[in-house]
């Protein structure tokens, strides 16, 4: 069994996953010497999380699926986090935008998605003006 012990802070034991991310990017480079600071590479990231899906349709217990979408969640933080952007603050609007779903208005259809209220805003301008604070620093 592997003891991997995360080297981030974490605050009451919730795992820092971005900055765990953050850590194994920062460590790639300097073994690779390659540097990616930049956009999102839109395909490599795309057949990075298919990759790790497909795992998922495989997987042949708990253990096998939980590995697959936490592998396809590890590649998209990665990948987040050599854009040079801390996204914490833009999760933290993401998941509120998320939360009002539930509020008057909210609905399940007919697969079972929580959707969004007809009156719902969207944190986009909020996620773009982040963005660009963080760019101008």
């Amino acid at each position: 069994m592997a003891t991997n012990t995360p080297t981030t802070p974490t605050t009451d034991n919730v795992p820092d996953m971005f900055g765990d991310c953050k850590e194994f990017g920062e460590l790639y480079n300097k073994r690779t010497g390659k540097h990616f600071k930049g956009k999102i590479d839109r395909t490599f990231i795309r057949q990075m999380v298919l990759d790790e899906l497909d795992e998922l349709d495989e997987a042949k217990d708990e253990a096998e699926e939980v590995d697959a979408l936490l592998d396809a969640t590890y590649y998209i933080l990665h990948h987040l986090s050599g854009t040079g952007l801390d996204i914490r603050p833009i999760w933290n609007r993401i998941h509120l935008a998320n939360m009002t779903k539930f509020g008057p208005g909210g609905y399940v259809n007919d697969i079972g998605k929580w959707c969004k209220p007809k009156d719902f805003v969207s944190p986009d301008d909020d996620i773009r003006a982040e963005i660009k604070r963080q760019r101008e620093k």
